[in-house]
């Protein structure tokens, strides 16, 4: 089927895109490009509004899943996959950030090798036009005598009403926040696989639910991973995969204190939707500032810092 790479659509008007970083956090070389920008497809659109919807649906059900281990506060269970190719796990946690970090850090494409070992890269081909999703091409690395794998997804977020089984349902803030980061195949919308590597596929459903507490200085991580595997995967290469969801929390956690020592502040902010909003489209757009965004250095108006 012809695909249309993100190359062929028309790019926005000059903006400010950092899609390379080096150095540590007080003193950084950027590189800058333009992020091109392609039409939302309505079937794409819809894929989206599925996956929430599937996303919430999964967190809510406790039966058929399998606990698998318990580390450091975070479950992994494992759920009933389609096939002997699909990986089906959920993994919940408590990260003592506010919203905004945990999801500028999960979703920024230049930290996604730190969170999780099996990523070789991820490169952000182009936004969509609804500007709360992005076209991203993952690969991850090959355990012989399997191939590496490799993945091209619709990235996609919104805020959601808090369900008070996943946080709490308001506090001195106002009301609770959560926002949904689901992850959809677009293979039509990126390249082909590289050589020697096979293509898997997002599942409906995968993604994030983050919800913050009542007093807003932590967050409620939940996570449901879904993939097609694809070819032959042996067990024991799914089961390895499945327990590694769990690192990749565990790993957050640490490079939310690692990113809090660097920028030495306070982690409790105060906002309204609209400066989430602002927080998370800062975040998808320009890697580099989510950090100074989420604690402070300066903040975005009228968002506060508490001493």
């Amino acid at each position: 089927r012809p695909r249309a790479p993100p190359t062929s659509t028309a790019t926005r008007p000059r903006e400010r895109r950092i899609l390379a970083v080096h150095g540590r956090a007080h003193h950084m070389e950027v590189k800058e490009s333009e992020l091109p920008e392609a039409p939302m497809p309505p079937e794409l659109a819809r894929d989206l509004d599925t996956a929430v919807a599937m996303l919430c649906a999964s967190l809510e059900a406790d039966d058929g899943w399998e606990e698998l281990q318990a580390k450091e506060g975070a479950t992994l269970h494992r759920g009933r996959p389609a096939s002997a190719t699909h990986m089906l796990v959920r993994v919940e946690a408590r990260v003592d950030f506010p919203l905004p970090a945990v999801v500028a850090l999960l979703s920024s494409p230049l930290r996604r090798g730190q969170l999780d070992k099996e990523v070789s890269s991820c490169e952000r081909l182009c936004t969509l036009s609804d500007r709360r999703t992005f076209v991203e091409h993952v690969q991850y690395r090959a355990h012989w005598p399997v191939a590496g794998r490799d993945m091209v997804n619709a990235v996609h977020w919104r805020t959601l009403d808090v369900n008070p089984k996943h946080g709490g349902a308001g506090g001195p803030t106002g009301p609770a926040r959560a926002v949904a980061l689901v992850a959809v195949a677009a293979d039509d919308l990126g390249p082909e696989s590289p050589a020697g590597q096979v293509r898997a596929s997002a599942v409906s459903g995968s993604g994030f639910l983050l919800t913050e507490a009542a007093d807003g200085t932590w967050t409620n991580v939940a996570v449901v991973v879904n993939v097609d595997m694809a070819g032959t995967v042996p067990r024991f290469l799914i089961s390895m995969m499945a327990y590694n969801q769990l690192a990749v929390i565990l790993n957050a956690r640490r490079l939310l204190c690692q990113d809090k020592a660097n920028y030495n502040t306070p982690k409790t902010l105060a906002y309204t939707e609209l400066d989430l909003e602002r927080i998370v489209e800062a975040a998808l757009h320009e890697p580099l500032s989510w950090a100074a965004q989420a604690f402070g250095s300066p903040p975005l108006s009228p968002v506060t810092l508490d001493a």
